[in-house]
């Protein structure tokens, strides 16, 4: 019996340190952990600090490099040469009186212009074969381009005065001069006499009298 009591008083003593030790080491883990744990939140507010004080912003997001089909309609619009300037539509009526020169020519030459007024060309038909003449026998005058004018000089134009039998056939018309461009010109000028190429006289308009014109110099 003594041995007996021995032996688990002995066994009593081993449980007894063993639960002091298991004790002991997890008061040890709990300790390490809470350090931890400490120590993790004493860096989270650091950092949060850090962040607030120096008032840092996520960076923008990266745009994405555009397309080798949008790069190339861009090269395009960069490289492609702009559109000429075209000239303005202009329907300008250009002043004849402004033309110092006066020239002769026959009436063949403004044919052209008479016969847009058919009740005009029937007058003028009538008029010279009641005289037995033709358009070439027939003299007028018109005022003449001046010999600056570049590719117009010398050439008549509106108004025009006829002399047929003893009356005197007065037509003024709708006169335009233009460029190459379509541009017109309303008078006479260093500009117009450059780049003026082409006449044009439309919407004729008449009138016979008997008496001699002042303008008229010729007889």
């Amino acid at each position: 019996m003594g041995a007996l009591k021995l032996v688990v008083k002995s066994n009593a003593s081993i449980a007894i340190r063993l639960a002091t030790l298991g004790t002991a080491a997890a008061c040890l883990l709990l300790t390490a952990c809470a350090d931890t744990l400490d120590a993790c939140t004493k860096t989270t507010v650091s950092c949060s600090k850090t962040t607030n004080g120096n008032r840092r912003h996520s960076p923008a997001p990266t745009r994405k490099a555009d397309s080798p089909r949008a790069d190339a309609a861009a090269r395009l619009a960069a490289t492609a040469p702009l559109p000429a300037e075209k000239p303005a539509p202009t329907d300008t009526l250009f002043d004849s009186r402004r033309l110092e020169g006066t020239g002769t020519l026959p009436l063949y030459e403004i044919m052209t212009l008479v016969r847009q007024a058919p009740r005009l060309h029937d007058e003028v038909e009538t008029a010279l074969h009641a005289l037995n003449k033709t358009p070439q026998e027939i003299t007028c005058i018109g005022k003449r381009v001046g010999g600056r004018w570049r590719h117009l000089a010398g050439a008549r134009v509106q108004p025009y005065t006829c002399r047929i039998g003893d009356q005197w056939l007065e037509i003024s018309a709708d006169l335009r001069i233009t460029g190459s461009r379509g541009e017109g010109y309303q008078m006479d000028s260093d500009v117009a006499a450059e780049n003026a190429k082409e006449i044009k006289e439309t919407n004729p308009r008449w009138n016979w009298t008997n008496e001699k014109p002042p303008h008229w110099f010729l007889e």
